[in-house]
């Protein structure tokens, strides 16, 4: 046996052996999640904490949230502003929720003795304090994105997601303000919809309903916990690298090819 058909079997048996390793890697191995962009930019003094982008109601702990027949079958999302400089002034928060994107902007807060004049499209309920923030939403999926003003006017501290309270998805809310949807009509509130939606526009002393048409297809993220402000907060894993895992079994299926090529060769030269 002459010495390149030697090497031709050892390169043959070392691109099989490295090409089915690669291959078995690219397809067991989970893909990692990519961090989701941002949707607020400069400007603000706090934003979400970036591996919670995207996180859905699923992907945090279950939690007590006040309540009250205002807000009856909400969903009621807490956000917890960290650290002990900074207080909630205003909140901004993009969502997907039943499908479609859904901003809220501009929230200001009320506290639990406001509940005669609170509006989930206008206000986030601050409980027990000003870095706490309840934002109450009709039917549930992810958070995209969230970003504050602070008190004082400073960059401050990160906001996280602690925790979500589910509700039944259904919702009557007295309608003050603004309320934006697009590719149907314009009704009063400050809540932009992103999507498909029907909404019945009474005066200011009567209830809004408003259901949004969609599917929603979240995630759950892999989290932990840890105490902020004697609240129990879950927190998203860090979130890196691609989300594929093909370069990885193209890689180790070209290696097998190539040790393949190389060990027939070897055979016909042997064979000569």
């Amino acid at each position: 046996m002459t010495n390149l058909t030697v090497r031709r079997r050892r390169f043959a048996a070392i691109s099989f052996t490295l090409g089915v390793a690669i291959a078995a890697s690219g397809v067991f191995l989970s893909p990692a999640q990519a961090v989701e962009p941002p949707v607020f930019g400069p400007g603000y003094d706090s934003y979400l904490n970036e591996n919670q982008r995207g996180i859905s109601a699923d992907g945090v702990n279950p939690g007590e949230c006040p309540t009250d027949a205002t807000v009856a079958g909400l969903t009621a999302w807490h956000f917890v502003l960290t650290g002990n400089s900074h207080d909630f002034a205003s909140l901004d928060v993009a969502f997907v929720l039943n499908g479609s994107n859904v901003t809220l902007s501009g929230l200001t807060p009320k506290t639990t003795a406001d509940w005669a004049t609170f509006n989930p499209a206008l206000h986030f309920i601050a409980d027990p304090s000003l870095k706490h923030a309840y934002v109450y939403t009709s039917g549930t999926g992810s958070v995209r994105d969230a970003a504050s003003q602070n008190n004082p006017n400073s960059p401050g501290p990160q906001i996280v997601l602690s925790h979500v309270c589910a509700g039944s998805g259904t919702t009557t809310t007295t309608t003050e303000g603004s309320t934006t949807t697009e590719g149907s009509t314009t009704t009063e509130g400050s809540t932009t919809t992103e999507g498909s939606s029907t909404s019945v526009s009474p005066s200011s002393t009567e209830r809004d309903t408003t259901t949004t048409a969609g599917e929603t297809t979240t995630t759950a993220a892999d989290t932990t916990t840890e105490t902020v402000l004697g609240v129990t907060v879950t927190k998203a894993l860090p979130k890196t690298g691609s989300s594929s895992t093909l370069p990885l079994v193209l890689a180790g299926g070209t290696l097998i090819l190539a040790g393949l090529v190389s060990l027939r060769l070897g055979r016909e030269k042997a064979s000569r």
